[in-house]
């Protein structure tokens, strides 16, 4: 049987035995020779363009807002109390029927 890097076909790996016969890469795990002419991060810059920049702003602007606009929820709380909230009774069988539909 052909050998290869000194093993015959029948003969049992041994760990210490293929670990000295590895190829060495050359490369270490310290970390201090890694990259000595790397620049510092602090010379790092960001700038935002102009659609970034509006979309920060908008994005402010949302978590400011209340969650619930409460002079519609008032105005249609009275118009319940009074019996004049107006009901499409068409729409709503429509809204249920698509509700169900993605259950």
């Amino acid at each position: 049987m052909a050998d290869i890097n000194n093993i015959k076909g029948n003969q049992p790996l041994n760990p210490a035995t293929t670990q000295k016969n590895a190829p060495q890469t050359g490369k270490t795990a310290d970390s201090s020779t890694a990259a000595p002419n790397q620049k510092s991060s602090s010379e790092d810059k960001v700038s935002l363009t102009g659609t970034a920049t509006m979309l920060q702003s908008l994005q402010q602007q949302v978590r400011e807002a209340p969650a619930v606009d409460s002079e519609k929820v008032e105005a249609i709380r009275a118009a319940i109390a009074e019996g004049n909230y107006p009901v499409d009774s068409e729409k709503l069988a429509q809204k249920m029927i698509d509700l169900e539909g993605q259950l």
